[in-house]
């Protein structure tokens, strides 16, 4: 997943709706996205975050790759959107390999 940053920046990134305009405009491909809502209470924030992180946690590779990618943005028509963190979710195959690619490499590095 690639995105638009300004590394002279206080931002995380510009939104990705916003960099997927800049993408369409060069006809850069970029991976398929997903709008999970807005949420003005945290317990339904936090049914959202839940149901998402099972579904990608249960996923296998082959289907969806590694896992994904949450933008977590502040919406606001006064100020514009701004994006306040981001965070990866992997599926459990892909924990699990990973996990057992760096007990290999500890192991043959300890040959």
């Amino acid at each position: 997943m690639f995105i638009i940053v300004d590394h002279n920046a206080t931002e995380t990134c510009i939104p990705p709706y916003d960099a997927y305009k800049i993408f369409d405009k060069f006809n850069f491909t970029y991976l398929e996205h997903q709008d999970l809502g807005s949420y003005n209470d945290w317990v339904g924030f936090n049914d959202a975050l839940y149901d998402v992180y099972n579904k990608v946690s249960s996923a296998f590779i082959e289907d969806d790759t590694e896992g994904s990618v949450l933008y977590f943005i502040h919406k606001s028509k006064k100020e514009g959107d701004k994006v306040l963190s981001l965070s990866k979710l992997k599926t459990l195959e892909y924990r699990i390999y990973r996990k057992l690619r760096e007990k290999l490499r500890n192991f043959i590095a300890g040959l």
